[in-house]
């Protein structure tokens, strides 16, 4: 909905509120996810390289190199994940922009409106 589309300014600005708050809260909960993410796969590759150490294989070139792949693919996906949170970060800044703007163009119709029954 634009500003032009409610009936008071306190609806404009419920609107916007509810609005920015789940974009916030769409980029918070995505960045916690990445963070959990990365911590599991961290402690799940911490846990693979113990128990091949502990089975004598953490030295095998085989193991190591299914290791460094399993590193290198969770890498990779944290920085698409981190992207994407970016995107979010971005979407909601450029939500609020937008928000304002209509703010200022709600206002000035309401001006205009009162100025012009006034005249």
């Amino acid at each position: 909905m634009t500003g032009d589309e409610y009936r008071s300014l306190r609806e404009l600005e419920e609107a916007h509120h509810d609005q920015e708050t789940m974009a916030r809260r769409r980029a918070e909960q995505a960045e916690e996810y990445v963070l959990y993410y990365r911590s599991r796969m961290r402690s799940m590759q911490e846990d693979f390289y113990a128990v091949a150490a502990h089975l004598g294989a953490a030295d095998d070139p085989g193991f190591r190199a299914a290791l460094a792949r399993a590193v290198d693919e969770s890498d990779e996906n944290i920085r698409d994940a981190a992207r994407v949170v970016a995107r979010l970060d971005e979407d909601y800044h450029e939500t609020r922009s937008r928000h304002a703007q209509e703010l200022d163009d709600f206002l000035e119709a309401r001006e205009r409106r009162e100025s012009g029954s006034s005249a």
